[in-house]
């Protein structure tokens, strides 16, 4: 019966590691927050790229965090390359010279701010529960290993 208990917890603690990815997807929803700000932005001659201040901040203050950006202008390819963060402007290239759009922005940005350190101890969820794993993996077999040896020499 032990050896049966053993088995299903090491096969549990394995096929958990195949959905990690979810679980460490799921830490990461809770602790940001989507945002989506609208707005004009014009480019003067030969300027192919304005600032566009954001509501919120940018979630860790990178442009990955930036999720979509669209333009009423149909030639503008807009792309993000810059982030101020003390003025919370999103510099946007790939905009057409002397021209006025109407631009979206959708960014995450950190939604765990009205409580302190909330952001560290969510985002260690993911790493306690791969070592709790570990820990189940490493310590079912030498465990099932001392109960045989305590067996075997009548300990």
């Amino acid at each position: 019966m032990n050896y049966l208990i053993a088995a299903v917890a090491f096969i549990f603690a394995l096929v958990s590691f195949i959905f990690m990815p979810w679980v460490t997807d799921s830490f990461h929803e809770t602790i940001v927050e989507s945002q989506t700000d609208t707005g004009n932005l014009t480019t003067a001659i030969g300027e192919t790229s304005g600032d566009f201040v954001l509501t919120m901040p940018l979630y860790m203050e990178r442009l990955g965090s930036v999720l979509e950006l669209d333009s009423s202008l149909g030639t503008d390819s807009p792309s993000s390359a810059a982030y101020d963060e003390d003025t919370q402007a999103l510099e946007v290239s790939g905009l057409t010279a002397d021209g006025s759009r109407i631009l979206t922005v959708e960014y995450e940005y950190d939604a765990t701010t009205d409580f302190t350190n909330s952001r560290q101890v969510i985002s260690s969820g993911p790493v306690i529960i791969m070592l709790a794993l570990i820990v189940i993996i490493i310590g079912i077999p030498l465990g099932m290993g001392y109960m045989v040896y305590r067996r075997a020499t009548g300990r």
